[in-house]
Parts: C-alpha cells; structure tokens; sequence
C-alpha cells in the first residue's frame, strides 16, 4: 500500500509547487491536495491509515487548518500534520500547537524548508 501525503492549500499555485515538490524528491509517496478546509479533512478521513505526512494552511475556505487538524486527533488520527501560515506572530504558532500539530511553517516556505520537513519525517 502506498503512503500518501496530502497538500492543503487555498493557493493552486502553491499546491501545485509542493505537490511537484514532494512527488520529485519522494517519489515513493502518493500526493494528493485539497483547496479548502473541507476538502481536507474529508480527503484525510478517506485516506486515514495511509497518509504519512499532512502540509496544511491555515486560512483557508470552509474550515481553517487548525480546525482541520483538531478534528482530525480528536478521531486519533497519529500521523504528521504540519501547519503552515503567511501571518507571522505566537498567536497562530498557538492555534496549530493547540490543535494538535506536529509542527509549524511561516511562509513564505522555501524549498529547502519543504526538504527537511521530509527528511525529518518521512521514512523512505
């Protein structure tokens, strides 16, 4: 069974940069995306036991990501979700620490950023 990764971002253009991103450098991995709230978390709840690694931001339509990543460890969801967020400040390093997640990114994300974050927690 493949292990997936799944892109939730309300900026195609960045899905599409991380999802070309993830699918070169770590090509043993499915990668799927989502452009809102909603989307995700019904994508993640479809692809539960396989998804390896979740990149999320945080304002997005329908639901935020710390929204989506609460639901999700309230239905024990053990994997890695990572919050991302282009409004700086401990207030949303908060939200998404509260929520649950695993981690946390400022945009803008560099490439090299997006390198260790799947260095550090995917598993080849």
């Amino acid at each position: 069974m493949t292990k997936k990764i799944l892109i939730a971002d309300d900026e195609s253009n960045l899905r599409e940069i991380f999802e070309r991103f993830f699918s070169n450098k770590f090509n043993n991995y499915e990668t799927l995306t989502a452009e809102d709230g909603d989307i995700a978390l019904n994508t993640a709840r479809q692809n539960f036991s396989d998804l390896a690694l979740i990149l999320m931001d945080t304002d997005m339509p329908k639901l935020k990501g710390y929204d989506v990543c609460k639901i999700l460890r309230n239905e024990d969801y053990k994997g890695i979700i990572i919050g991302m967020t282009g409004r700086a400040g401990d207030e949303y390093k908060k939200k998404w620490k509260d929520a649950g997640a695993t981690d946390y990114l400022e945009k803008p994300i560099f490439l090299s950023a997006l390198l260790e974050v799947g260095k550090k927690y995917l598993k080849d």
